[in-house]
């Protein structure tokens, strides 16, 4: 593997964690949306609200995790544009 694949390797891996992220964003929302909904309604003490409650820490703490990882990737990609559009 030349460095011309290892370097689209690279922002392939990128842009799918962005992806990943943008999709467990969305769904965080749901999980919120629809726990505002039972919050609404007086259930919080719900199976469903519980389940809820605990699928969207667990979510919460997956996306803390990759999104400086991905944000980190994403400036070295950056750097790497800025560096060639000075050259």
């Amino acid at each position: 593997m030349d460095n011309i694949d290892k370097a689209l390797d690279y922002i392939a891996s990128v842009e799918k964690l962005g992806a990943q992220l943008k999709r467990a964003d969305e769904q965080q929302r749901l999980f919120l949306a629809r726990m505002l909904e039972l919050s609404r309604a007086n259930e919080e003490a719900s199976v469903e609200y519980k389940e809820l409650e605990r699928q969207s820490q667990t979510l919460q703490e997956m996306i803390n995790k990759w999104r400086p990882i991905y944000e980190q990737r994403l400036n070295v990609l950056k750097e790497v544009r800025q560096s060639r559009k000075l050259n």
